[in-house]
């Protein structure tokens, strides 16, 4: 007798037996139940999540000898004649090698034959996406109208990928992956009933790189325990599986929350001469980043992160060694630096380069000896210095309006610290000038700049960064004043005075920039 792979020995025979689809199983066993069969299905989700094994189990539900029913015996000759894929009257069809208009023409031709021994003729169409646009449409009427002896399940990958005609005409179930803890008891269960020698902590490793599909689970499990000598450990999955071991992400989160470029350095350096995949690497070290993110920031993070107990604490750990805005940045560099991986052919340089910015010093504080030559620098400066020093003096203390005009720079400043420049630039033609009720007032000069902070966007940013300097929920509203600026007066000394005034908010948001001459105040002059 042939050999049999794990996934085709216990794949499952009976609606019960397929884990974790129940809203799917319960809905066709309870339309069976019904005799409200439909004409055709479209089965969508992720690979190994069941789809062309429930269309399986649902053409032996249809055509048992003691059904339909809501559960196929198992036993009669036309579940068996199902099961080992000797039924006239199940066919399955690879679309991604049939997907031309001659091969629906075929089936079409096919359709209206009776059934050679079962009461459904059942065809399950795979990959159903790949069929053409024009086979599609000669598709459409057979499927609308097929014969009563006919029943189509489709299953596919990618639904977006379908056509609506053809969606419409189809009665869709979603698939989803199956969770971890699903997935790793169906394995301990295969383990235990072939009496394989794996440890638990391989199992759960197992079910993770799984990620949602029990084939590849029991795929992987098949090999491991092949290459495994004795009992199979975490370390064989990991070896087999050509991935790393969790312990060095862990590790590239420690040495990332330590700013320990060293040992960043060190561990890239190991993951490259073991032959690991760049790439993959990036992609789970900021994967863990998001992790610490999550704990740091969400009390049921728990559930959210799929890793052990163990590991999760150690995330936990190591992400309370930085402040969110520390995590933020770091998912920042790491994406930057994904992107540049997919094109580099200098992968190593990349993440280099990545590790150094993560690890790059915050600048001491200033010794007392050295504020006098900084104050010098700030007279250089001066409306830089002015933003500087109202931020580092400004407490919020209560939210009102002498509070919100105090710290209008502090806010602006928030902004910039956060890439808002726009926005700040808006803002800085306005000023709090009533709080009242919850609702903060806004003038300004300019009636376009009091149209773009109305703006949806713009005003979102101005609460957020309200909310994480006072605490406070507020709204926002938008007046056009008739202070004095920039447009006050086209000539005089009004108007230089407001150039002036411009020219100091501007350098308050590029740090680093300098005046030089503006001809048109010239021409003015002369």
């Amino acid at each position: 007798m042939a050999y049999l792979s794990l996934y085709r020995k216990y794949r499952p025979r009976f609606f019960s037996e397929i884990l974790g689809q129940r809203p799917v199983t319960q809905t066709l066993q309870n339309a069976l139940r019904a005799g409200r069969i439909s004409h055709a299905y479209l089965f969508a989700g992720p690979r190994g999540t069941g789809k062309t094994t429930t269309a399986r189990v649902l053409a032996a539900a249809l055509n048992c000898e003691k059904g339909p029913a809501a559960e196929p015996c198992g036993t009669c000759g036309i579940c068996e004649s199902i099961r080992g894929g000797r039924c006239l009257d199940l066919l399955e069809i690879d679309a991604a090698s049939k997907r031309g208009i001659d091969d629906i023409r075929e089936l079409r031709e096919r359709v209206p034959v009776m059934p050679a021994q079962c009461r459904h003729k059942v065809y399950i169409i795979d990959e159903v996406h790949m069929v053409t646009g024009p086979a599609f449409n000669a598709f459409l009427k057979t499927l609308e109208e097929p014969p009563g002896h006919v029943v189509f399940v489709m299953a596919t990958t990618e639904p977006h990928r379908i056509p609506a005609t053809i969606l419409s005409r189809c009665q869709r179930f979603d698939f989803r992956r199956l969770p971890t803890a699903d997935i790793a008891g169906q394995l301990g269960r295969v383990a235990e009933a072939e009496k394989l020698k794996v440890k638990p902590q391989a199992i759960e490793a197992l079910a993770h790189l799984a990620d949602g599909s029990m084939r590849d689970g029991l795929s992987l499990l098949e090999q491991v325990v092949a290459y495994a000598e004795k009992e199979a450990t975490a370390e064989d999955v990991y070896a087999v599986a050509g991935t790393l071991d969790p312990q060095m992400p862990l590790e590239f989160l420690r040495a990332t929350a330590e700013k320990d470029l060293a040992g960043l350095l060190q561990l890239l350096d190991r993951a490259v001469q073991e032959g690991r995949d760049l790439r993959h690497l990036a992609t789970l070290w900021r994967e863990y980043l998001r992790h610490a993110l999550l704990l740091r920031t969400c009390r049921e993070a728990r559930q959210m992160v799929p890793l052990a107990s163990a590991a999760v604490e150690q995330v936990e750990k190591h992400g309370k060694k930085m402040s969110q805005e520390q995590i933020i940045s770091a998912l920042d560099v790491l994406s930057d630096a994904q992107r540049e991986l997919r094109w580099s052919s200098q992968q190593r340089l990349v993440l280099e380069v990545a590790a150094v910015k993560l690890c790059a010093a915050q600048p001491p504080a200033a010794p007392e000896a050295q504020v006098q030559p900084r104050r010098e620098a700030r007279a250089k400066a001066p409306a830089q210095a002015t933003a500087d020093t109202a931020q580092a003096a400004f407490e919020p203390g209560e939210l009102s309006l002498e509070s919100l005009q105090k710290g209008w720079a502090a806010i602006l400043d928030r902004m910039k610290k956060q890439r808002k420049t726009t926005t700040a630039a808006l803002l800085l033609e306005a000023s709090p000038i009533e709080f009242k009720d919850g609702v903060v007032a806004l003038e300004f000069n300019e009636e376009f700049h009091r149209d773009k902070v109305n703006e949806a966007a713009h005003k979102a940013v101005l609460v957020n960064a309200i909310k994480e300097m006072w605490g406070e929920q507020v709204r926002v509203e938008c007046r056009l004043g008739t202070r004095g600026g920039p447009r006050a007066a086209e000539e005089g000394p009004e108007a230089t005075a407001g150039e002036d005034d411009i020219v100091k908010r501007a350098m308050t948001i590029f740090p680093g920039s300098r005046v030089v001459e503006n001809p048109s105040r010239k021409r003015r002059t002369q």
